[in-house]
């Protein structure tokens, strides 16, 4: 069993703006690509449109 303990749905390339419903997408793609079993979302210190609260999950 694998589990990935540290994962952010945050955007770090401001420029453009992946939706989360897009970021857990492409997660849950590269998870299953890699044999990871779960991963333990983490929140942004910093609020914004880039950086999801852990209210929008």
């Amino acid at each position: 069993m694998i589990i990935d303990v540290h994962t952010h749905l945050n955007n770090y390339h401001e420029d453009r703006v992946t939706s989360i419903t897009d970021s857990l997408d492409l997660l849950s793609k590269t998870m299953k690509e890699n044999n990871v079993d779960y991963s333990l979302l983490l929140s942004s210190f910093k609020v914004n449109e880039h950086r999801p609260s852990k209210n929008r999950l």
